[in-house]
């Protein structure tokens, strides 16, 4: 089985451009409304679904957040540094 890790990287990297930038978006800039609109997207997966909801209190969920938008934020990183 794979770990949450491997299977939130290998999420990210099959999103779309224009997806990955949505998400990048919603997670950096906050607005109000972003950071439900991206949840909302994100939970459409069931393995991310199930991500949001292992956390028991809120600062675990806000830790899952920082998690997730860090790992948007490599996959942009990895995608800019190839096409470059």
């Amino acid at each position: 089985m794979k770990s949450s890790d491997v299977v939130l990287k290998e999420y990210f990297q099959r999103l779309s451009d224009e997806n990955l930038k949505y998400v990048l978006a919603r997670f950096n800039q906050r607005y109000g409304g972003d950071l439900g609109e991206v949840l909302d997207f994100l939970s459409t997966s069931k393995d991310i679904d199930k991500y949001l909801q292992s956390a028991t209190t809120h600062e675990a969920f806000y830790d899952i957040i920082d998690d997730l938008t860090n790992l948007a934020n490599q996959e942009h990183e990895r995608r800019t540094t190839v096409a470059s």
